[in-house]
């Protein structure tokens, strides 16, 4: 896909978010700020070792639809690269989504997530690329106070491409900050 066509996406999620964010019935919550590591397979593994990174999400309410929470993620990864061929391997994840959060015991929480956005591959010699990204994630946080927690998600991305299906496995660890 060219780059122009992934400018009008990022265009478009800007447009709705900005949309969404100016009626009052959407309530911020919650900043999310974790570092990130990935593990590609399939064949996606033949170019990326693994990925770290850092990813923020920002999680919000709809009045209408509590108790489900929206976010939106923001995440770059740098990827150990596995071939000669590519010495500089990086990709960015853009996604919205929805959960539920779910009570463990007392100030443990889980949350089942499912996100849809892009994955932008930017490569040295080969430019960038843009691909469809789903996520199914398991957040769970943990809160140490009223205004702070420690999150930690399980991951699991797929993103298809020309002729195979791009996935990878991964986690994030850091902290939830209440607004």
């Amino acid at each position: 896909m060219k780059i122009s066509k992934s400018f009008l996406v990022l265009v478009y999620f800007l447009l709705l978010s900005t949309m969404v964010f100016s009626n009052d019935l959407v309530q911020i919550d919650s900043v999310d700020v974790a570092a990130s590591n990935y593990f590609p397979f399939g064949t996606y593994s033949k170019y990326k070792l693994t990925g770290v990174g850092v990813e923020g999400q920002v999680n919000f309410q709809v009045e209408p639809i509590k108790p489900v929470w929206l976010f939106g993620t923001f995440g770059y990864s740098y990827g150990i690269t596995k071939t000669e061929r590519v010495t500089n391997f990086n990709d960015i994840k853009i996604l919205i989504g929805g959960s539920y959060t779910f009570n463990i015991i007392d100030k443990l929480t889980i949350s089942p997530q499912l996100g849809v956005g892009i994955m932008l591959h930017i490569i040295d010699q080969m430019g960038v690329y843009v691909d469809q990204l789903t996520s199914i994630e398991a957040k769970l946080n943990y809160e140490l106070t009223d205004k702070i927690g420690l999150v930690f998600t399980p991951s699991f991305l797929f993103f298809p491409e020309n002729n195979h299906l791009g996935m990878e496995l991964g986690y994030t660890i850091g902290s939830r900050i209440r607004l």
